[in-house]
């Protein structure tokens, strides 16, 4: 639990971050999952409240960028997670 409460205060005070996939990102309640092998960005961006802007690519090698987070909460996934794999 401390951890993920460390993660979170380095997160808003260091501004960027970068995190390896998979990952499931949850931003103001929705859901996402970072799959592939391109890494995951995440930036403050800064204002007068703190917002967040993370950049990650799905499943389906879809790039995204989703904006203005309020609430933002990054976990690893493992590598063999089944909503990163290919359909068979």
């Amino acid at each position: 639990m401390w951890a993920l409460v460390l993660a979170g205060i380095l997160l808003v005070g260091c501004g960027d971050s970068v995190k390896e996939p998979p990952q499931m990102i949850e931003a103001d309640s929705q859901t996402f999952v970072a799959c592939g092998s391109d890494s995951v960005y995440i930036s403050n961006e800064g204002g007068g409240e703190t917002t967040f802007r993370v950049k990650f690519t799905d499943a389906a090698g879809m790039s995204h960028v989703v904006k203005g987070i309020r609430k933002l909460h990054m976990t690893q996934l493992p590598k063999s997670t089944p909503a990163c794999q290919s359909p068979k």
